[in-house]
């Protein structure tokens, strides 16, 4: 997008976070909108279609045990692989379904809809 617009490393662009609050969505959906002063005291709005398909690493502040990380990550095993053993209080196995159903009911998504949860940095906390 700095290609495109021609806009240096140096200089700082904007960015509009906005939380979508759907009713029966438990999973945040967040949107962006990013702006650029191409003029002095005014702010354009950037065409973001040029990074359509581009990861871009997002940090989000947040507490999680080291023990438990699993739990917020859709993409561990704990959601995707059926051999995960995960024991209720009673000493039976939680089945797959059950487990990637408690991710969505309890909200266990650090990041927006459709991210990837790919590290957890505890010392920047």
């Amino acid at each position: 997008m700095r290609k495109q617009y021609k806009i240096s490393d140096e200089e700082k662009i904007y960015i509009k976070k906005i939380d979508v609050k759907q009713e029966g969505l438990k999973i945040p959906k967040v949107e962006y909108d990013v702006y650029y002063p191409f003029t002095p005291n005014n702010l354009t709005k950037l065409n973001l279609t040029v990074c359509q398909n581009t990861k871009v690493d997002i940090s989000i502040p947040a507490i999680i045990p080291i023990n438990e990380l699993d739990k917020y990550n859709k993409s561990s095993a704990l959601y995707n692989d059926i051999c995960y053993t995960l024991k209720t209080e009673s000493d039976t196995d939680i089945t797959l379904r059950d487990r990637q159903n408690e991710y969505v009911e309890n909200s266990m998504s650090i990041c927006e809809e459709d991210c990837e949860f790919s590290k957890y940095d505890e010392k920047k906390l």
